[in-house]
């Protein structure tokens, strides 16, 4: 989820933009608060979580939803 295309444009830069990416990626605000946790479980690496922590801007976006 958090590797779609449109976390590459990293944190939103207002209130407003943050709040409309809430309301149309539902389960941002989870998948970004627990990504961790599932990752652990995780029997072995996964490519998409590997892409995902290799781009500076979708690591930084998700960091966003925990503030």
């Amino acid at each position: 989820y958090l590797s779609f295309d449109t976390f590459e444009s990293g944190p939103c830069a207002t209130d407003t933009d943050f709040e409309d990416r809430l309301q149309t990626y539902p389960l941002y605000d989870y998948a970004a608060r627990h990504w961790g946790h599932h990752a652990r479980e995780a029997k072995s690496p996964d490519l998409l979580l590997l892409d995902f922590l290799r781009s500076d801007a979708k690591t930084e976006a998700s960091s966003q939803a925990p503030l």
